[in-house]
């Protein structure tokens, strides 16, 4: 009976406008899609390890943090880095916050003045021998004087390796002045990162970009200090001597 009463009001409609035939017989298909479309939006993919963002605050200064050691890397007098963003920072509970950078180290203004100067002569040279060592060197003389090279390879040896010697000094001395850079950096704007804990700690790890550090060869630095010692320095209960012991210092080779 209901079928049929449904027939009764059905049929007049299918006799009428194209446009209202369609949308008559369109109108149970929508109605399906309407009642399908919902759930589909609300269902989600089963995630066996769900994540949160319990730690908004201080993943904020951590960014802002990084962005402020890239800064600093880029007016060192002593590290070589390029520019953009360098430095990745991450929040682990219970230990503090951690930066990871890469730098190289830049050879002194005298030292990049004499190369300048050991090129202007070359240039100046019409007629030149470029000899390949074995161990990698390039040896540069003018053509007729191979058969003075042999009686002064030991003098031009010795001034090579003073140069050497000159440079690995130069590098070293820049290394250390690194360290001192971030551990001032550290003094001087640490205790922005109000948000950690004061048992916890602030941890710097660089690596090399182009060959070891220092006269131990170096190729990882680790800068450790305690939230609480950051502090301390802020208010001025410690100099900066005495903060700068509590710096636990980690180096690597290899």
């Amino acid at each position: 009976m209901m079928w049929v009463s449904v027939k009764k009001h059905v049929r007049p409609l299918l006799s009428g406008a194209p446009a209202l035939r369609t949308a008559v017989l369109l109108a149970p298909a929508l109605a399906l899609l309407v009642s399908i479309v919902p759930a589909a939006l609300s269902s989600t993919v089963d995630d066996p390890l769900p994540g949160s963002s319990p730690h908004k605050k201080v993943n904020r200064q951590i960014s802002v943090f990084a962005r402020m050691i890239d800064d600093a890397l880029i007016e060192s007098d002593y590290a070589l880095v390029t520019r953009g963003r360098n430095t990745v920072g991450a929040y682990v509970p219970g230990q503090g916050a951690v930066f990871a950078f890469r730098f190289s180290l830049v050879d002194s203004p005298q030292l990049a003045s004499l190369k300048l100067q050991a090129l202007d002569r070359l240039a100046e040279l019409d007629d030149l021998d470029i000899y390949l060592r074995h161990d990698g060197d390039v040896l540069v003389e003018p053509k007729g004087a191979e058969k003075d090279r042999k009686e002064s390879d030991e003098d031009k040896e010795e001034k090579v390796k003073a140069l050497n010697d000159k440079l690995a000094a130069k590098r070293a001395l820049s290394y250390v002045r690194v360290k001192e850079e971030l551990a001032g950096f550290c003094a001087e704007y640490g205790e922005m990162l109000d948000a950690i804990p004061g048992n916890e700690w602030v941890t710097l790890v660089a690596r090399t970009s182009d060959g070891p550090w220092g006269e131990k060869k170096i190729t990882m630095l680790i800068l450790r200090v305690r939230m609480s010692d950051l502090r301390e320095r802020a208010e001025g209960r410690i100099d900066d001597a005495a903060f700068r012991k509590r710096i636990q210092v980690e180096e690597y080779g290899g």
